[in-house]
């Protein structure tokens, strides 16, 4: 892989048109980049409470909502008639609180009776597949982008407190597999591209509609995406 890496190099520097660009991106979210949910809170009176009063309160917030940073690497196919390919991958970091039980009477027994309180965390990385056709040859020169995205979320880790069979709060670890770890948004952009030297300094807002609302924080999203490609196209 990295012979082939620097093949491609030394193809674009000798090429009078650079057909291959390699880069690295880094994005923030520019719209809101969290779900909150309901708050809730745990009480539970414990079975050998010697009063009401005797309880156990675990207030919190079930919220899921994305680190704002994304980072990965980036390689642009570039075309006849202003036009390239992007593909690339952008780490990403998503986190989760969740708290959830049932309210217990004194005197009451376990039964079914449950709770916990957790945070967990889970990696995600992101594919954009793009087409994009730049307008003009000049030092700056604006571009337009459509595709879609693909994106993987892996399973989510964290610790937190769960009840026991006799209503008793322990520190446990915590693990959520998303049900769905695939999903795909419908992506466009607008950008442009300066040169800078052999650089090119690609700023880019992109826009991303995610084709299904399970695990995101929000549907509708935009990222500002900043690029630093090498080497520049001409």
């Amino acid at each position: 892989m990295f012979r082939l890496v620097l093949v491609l190099l030394a193809l674009s520097w000798s090429a009078n048109s650079q057909w291959v660009s390699l880069g690295v991106s880094g994005g923030v979210p520019i719209s809101p980049h969290s779900g909150p949910f309901y708050s809730g809170t745990i009480e539970v009176t414990p079975l050998n409470a010697a009063s009401s009063a005797a309880i156990y309160a675990f207030p919190g917030n079930n919220d899921f909502y994305q680190k704002p940073y994304a980072v990965g690497p980036t390689v642009d196919f570039n075309l006849p008639w202003n036009v390239s390919l992007e593909t690339g991958m952008l780490y990403e970091r998503f986190h989760r609180d969740f708290i959830s039980g049932l309210i217990v009477p004194k005197g009451g027994g376990p039964g079914f009776n449950w709770g916990y309180v957790a945070n967990t965390a889970a990696n995600a990385f992101a594919f954009p597949l793009l087409a994009k056709y730049t307008f003009g040859h000049h030092t700056l020169k604006p571009f337009v982008a459509a595709g879609a995205t693909i994106r993987h979320l892996g399973s989510f880790n964290g610790s937190g407190i769960q009840l026991d069979f006799n209503l008793h709060p322990n520190p446990s670890a915590f693990q959520f597999d998303p049900d769905k770890a695939i999903d795909v948004a419908v992506t466009a952009g607008i950008g442009f591209r300066y040169r800078v030297a052999m650089l090119d300094v690609v700023p880019e807002i992109r826009f991303l509609h995610w084709t299904a609302a399970y695990e995101q924080p929000v549907q509708n999203q935009a990222m500002l995406i900043l690029t630093f490609g090498f080497p520049a196209r001409r």
